[in-house]
């Protein structure tokens, strides 16, 4: 596709892209110096990172041609077992480095989030690079947001908490984010299964960050490979997760509670056996003895074991302002 001048044509749009685009325009303001839509893709570039700012990719065409060709020589021959660490390798061999977090962003939440993450990147505080799709997927706008290096593990870990810490999208996520390196974008391979049948079992993700394990997104796992629980973790950067010596859990309900507590206080863990809902219930407490809210279900089966041992503490400190429903609470191991 070729651009011309500052923003591109909508006529390049697939059939019935346009009006789907400008329902979206009652809620989301292109900004035509900063942003363009392409390919159904509304993009955003820092022009300090980026010299073409209508390249998606920094990666070289030429080291495209020739990754994609080695890994089409590998498949025709069959002689190797492809899996995602060959995938790996063939990237970094080939100079393929580029990748992405991938957020998924509801339609309602669209005019919230996509101006947060439009102006991060413009200001320095993401990757280079973020896009939206136009349309919704399976319920919700995909965001990509990239990075130039996926090497750079220190630098992927803090735009994932640039995400979360000033972006504070997905701060109380079930599930962690994903990162994907452009390897296999590049050869169309987008899922599990994708197109390519023959690779049933292909993680496409390299990286995952947050979800229950780690909610404040303190480390970066490899996805591919198990946590040792020792210094010499290859799983876990920047330290392993198993010697950890907190732990972050994520108090709900707050919505329904009569009392608060502030970002820093200190509150204690109460588990609630009697409770109907959840045998494994644990009430949060604030220094007044008043229950602030619950920690989160999906948490408190593990958590409510830990509590009678002797090395974890019933005490803990609230580490946000919460969002009115939810807030993040840490609580040191002994």
């Amino acid at each position: 596709m070729t651009h011309t001048g500052g923003t591109s044509s909508s006529s390049s749009l697939p059939p019935g892209m346009m009006g789907t685009l400008q329902s979206k325009r009652s809620h989301i303001q292109i900004d035509r110096g900063s942003e363009y839509v392409s390919g159904g893709w509304i993009w955003v570039k820092n022009s300090t990172t980026c010299n073409d700012r209508y390249i998606s990719r920094d990666d070289s065409n030429v080291n495209v041609e020739k990754f994609r060709n080695e890994y089409m020589k590998i498949e025709r021959e069959g002689k190797m077992n492809i899996t995602h660490e060959t995938m790996i390798t063939l990237a970094k061999k080939h100079n393929i480095l580029n990748g992405k977090w991938l957020l998924y962003v509801k339609p309602e939440r669209v005019g919230l989030d996509w101006p947060k993450i439009r102006e991060a990147v413009l200001s320095g505080n993401l990757g280079s690079t973020a896009k939206m799709s136009v349309t919704p997927e399976n319920g919700h706008h995909v965001v990509c947001i990239y990075c130039c290096n996926f090497e750079d593990k220190a630098e992927l870990l803090r735009v994932r908490r640039a995400i979360m810490n000033d972006l504070q999208i997905g701060t109380h996520a079930k599930m962690p984010l994903r990162f994907k390196t452009d390897a296999f974008t590049h050869l169309g391979i987008y899922s599990y299964a994708g197109k390519y049948q023959n690779l049933p079992n292909m993680r496409t993700t390299t990286y995952d960050c947050g979800g229950d394990e780690d909610l404040s997104c303190t480390t970066l796992l490899l996805g591919s490979a198990r946590c040792a629980k020792s210094e010499h973790c290859m799983k876990c950067y920047p330290q392993c997760l198993g010697l950890r010596k907190e732990i972050v859990l994520s108090i709900v309900g707050l919505n329904f509670a009569k009392a608060h507590a502030k970002c820093g206080e200190k509150v204690k863990l109460v588990v609630d056996p009697k409770n109907e809902d959840d045998s494994n219930a644990i009430r949060v407490m604030n220094i007044a003895d008043e229950c602030i809210g619950y920690i989160r279900k999906e948490q408190t089966k593990k958590l409510a074991l830990r509590l009678d041992t002797p090395n974890f503490a019933s005490e803990g400190t609230i580490l946000d302002a919460g969002d009115g429903y939810a807030q993040l609470l840490q609580v040191s191991l002994m």
